[in-house]
């Protein structure tokens, strides 16, 4: 996969430069599955990683 650009837009009154806001622990996240962000053989969350698919707040799993 190729990404050239992405375009990121945020509240100019709640500037956050960075991808581990405090409330939203990423690094930790992807530190805990790093195979399956490093791994290019590893294409499906479940079949090839062989993890549960991760719950989602917007459908009220969390």
């Amino acid at each position: 996969m190729y990404v050239d650009w992405i375009r990121v837009y945020q509240d100019s009154d709640n500037i956050n430069i960075g991808c581990d806001p405090k409330d939203f622990h990423t690094a930790d996240y992807i530190n805990t599955y790093i195979e399956a962000y490093t791994n290019p053989n590893l294409t499906t969350w479940v079949d090839d990683y062989g993890q549960p698919f991760p719950k989602n707040s917007f459908l009220g799993e969390c």
